[in-house]
């Protein structure tokens, strides 16, 4: 059992669910940080108005001005030297009546450290800040825990003199209003994440419908089916594109199939006429008994029939190895007009035997490939001219090169191919003339082979013909 889900819809959904309830974590936590600190602020705000307050009950300038008594008249360390209706105790009411009202506590530190004055709430043993005592600080605040495990604010600040007061409060509603934006804010995280994910699965579920349609299509033609075509809304995005390129390899295949299926009915009739034949000739022979002459010419009319049937076998063999590996070729460099002149000479007398004239135009025309190979390319389409050429005509053969490509050119002045015919001459076992019988020329294969030679070599064949004007044939390769 795998941890995470095999299913891609699944591990999108999985992957984009984690960063959207990272990304609403963020938000949340910021967001109630954020109040949390806007509550300080205000509680800050609070204290030091409290804390100016205080300073303003001890402030005084330097020596006691217009008879007023020193500061430790002000504050005596005697309870009752503040009484009701003294001046400093009108001033301190209104802290006192704030620490009953809002909890909150006060002290004021002399220089030495003795305490001046403090609330009911310091004097019960609040906890406040640990200030130095005669040393001079800036106003600051900072969050302390109460003896009842709820937090508190306190706020300090000193007189030049060394004098140090300090105010403080507990921030239990201020706790209460932050737990309230917490549970908040996880239900909006909770709401958002669970909108987000289902929406997402709802866009993730459309995103992958085409790869669905793309499964499904290739099923059917894996079943058989091998017209279906995938059909994709959003032709333009990869997913179109990618199935644009998969219709085009599922056209590709059918033509391939269609071609192998052709291919296997076709060579099953030219083996199906030389064994008929065989099979024909001896039943014949075997019927009664024959002189050895009628026995010579069933043998000879076999070995004919064999001879033929061998022929098929050795081009369809041939065929099978450049399907299967283009890269045994003995590829070296060669010069085309070199392979052209050797072939030449060696259906010369061909040429002769029908009267015909080979003319040659041979210049350098230097490449890399398999001399053998592109020889047989070069027979072939000599004996084709050859054949169809009549008789006291001139067949020519010519190379070059032209635009960084070597060429060999076989032109004769038969009576030339019809157009319908021109797209279909290296189909295998393809005759231009259906009325010709298939003992009279080859089985259709030798521009098929020739074809599957030149692309092997990275090249490819040209050809141009009129009917009543003739045919040229070119083949075109990288040159060297």
């Amino acid at each position: 059992m795998t941890l995470f889900p095999s299913s891609i819809r699944w591990r999108l959904q999985l992957w984009h669910g984690l960063m959207l309830l990272g990304v609403l974590c963020g938000f949340a936590y910021t967001a109630q940080r954020l109040q949390w600190a806007q509550e300080i602020r205000r509680v800050d705000a609070e204290l030091q108005q409290r804390v100016n307050e205080l300073l303003g009950l001890i402030s005084r300038p330097p020596g006691p001005p217009r008879g007023e008594p020193a500061l430790e008249e002000f504050f005596p360390l005697p309870e009752d030297a503040w009484n009701a209706s003294g001046p400093r105790a009108q001033q301190e009411k209104p802290l006192r009546e704030w620490s009953a009202s809002a909890g909150g506590w006060f002290v004021v530190w002399e220089r030495s450290g003795a305490v001046l004055r403090a609330s009911d709430a310091a004097a019960a043993g609040r906890p406040r800040l640990e200030l130095e005592a005669g040393r001079p600080l800036t106003p600051h605040g900072a969050t302390v825990a109460l003896a009842d495990g709820q937090p508190g604010r306190e706020l300090a600040a000193a007189t030049p003199r060394g004098e140090i007061v300090l105010a403080g409060r507990p921030l239990t509603a201020e706790a209460a209003v932050s737990r309230r934006t917490a549970w908040r804010l996880a239900a909006l995280v909770g709401g958002v994440w669970l909108v987000g994910v289902l929406g997402g699965g709802w866009l993730t579920g459309r995103a992958l419908r085409p790869i669905r349609t793309i499964s499904d299509t290739a099923a059917g033609i894996s079943a058989g089916h091998l017209d279906n075509r995938i059909e994709v809304e959003a032709k333009e995005t990869e997913l179109g594109h990618l199935a644009a390129v998969l219709n085009a390899t599922f056209a590709r295949l059918r033509r391939a199939f269609d071609q192998q299926a052709r291919f296997t009915a076709d060579a099953a009739h030219e083996l199906r006429t030389p064994v008929s034949v065989m099979l024909s000739q001896t039943q014949l022979a075997l019927q009664r008994e024959r002189t050895p002459e009628q026995y010579r010419d069933t043998l000879a009319t076999c070995r004919r029939a064999a001879d033929r049937m061998n022929g098929l076998i050795e081009s369809l063999l041939e065929l099978a190895q450049l399907d299967a590996d283009a890269s045994g070729l003995n590829k070296q460099p060669v010069n085309l007009a070199d392979v052209a002149g050797e072939n030449a000479t060696l259906v010369e007398g061909l040429a002769v035997e029908r009267g015909i004239t080979l003319a040659r135009q041979l210049e350098a025309a230097p490449c890399v490939g398999d001399a053998g190979r592109l020889g047989q390319i070069v027979t072939n389409f000599l004996g084709n001219a050859i054949r169809h050429a009549p008789e006291g005509g001139t067949v020519s053969v010519a190379t070059g090169v032209t635009a960084e490509r070597a060429w060999v050119r076989v032109a004769d002045p038969g009576p030339g191919i019809a157009e319908e015919h021109l797209p279909h001459l290296f189909e295998r076992f393809y005759r231009a003339d259906p009325s010709r019988q298939r003992g009279s020329g080859g089985a259709g294969l030798g521009l098929a082979i020739c074809k599957a030679i030149a692309e092997a070599h990275g090249g490819s064949i040209q050809v141009e013909s009129q009917p009543g004007a003739g045919s040229t044939f070119t083949l075109f390769l990288p040159a060297a």
